[in-house]
């Protein structure tokens, strides 16, 4: 799933989510999780957050999340994305994909 970008300050606080789910036929069990990283320009900056692993089912939608406050001084957008542990070709749903800044 290509990344999605937000412009950032330092202290913020994003929270993410997703609903995912495995396409039948390939391995399992397969899990997956939600990232995000800070960024300043094209370096990351900022330490990488990982959300809960959860585990993939072909019949029903579960939920990924993830939290992130912005910690460094130079980060200037973060990016956030669901990764997917398997085997290399095994394909995942991504559906209702957002991130929001906390007030």
């Amino acid at each position: 799933m290509d990344n999605a970008t937000y412009e950032v300050a330092q202290g913020e606080t994003w929270n993410g989510r997703a609903w995912v789910r495995a396409v039948p036929g390939g391995t399992q069990p397969r899990f997956a999780s939600m990232y995000t990283r800070e960024w300043n320009m094209a370096y990351e900056v900022g330490p990488t957050s990982i959300g809960p692993r959860v585990e993939l089912s072909t019949t029903t939608w579960t939920l990924v999340e993830m939290a992130h406050t912005i910690e460094d001084v130079g980060a200037t957008s973060l990016d956030a994305f669901v990764l997917q542990e398997g085997i290399e070709g095994d394909c995942f749903l991504v559906d209702d994909f957002e991130v929001i800044r906390l007030p």
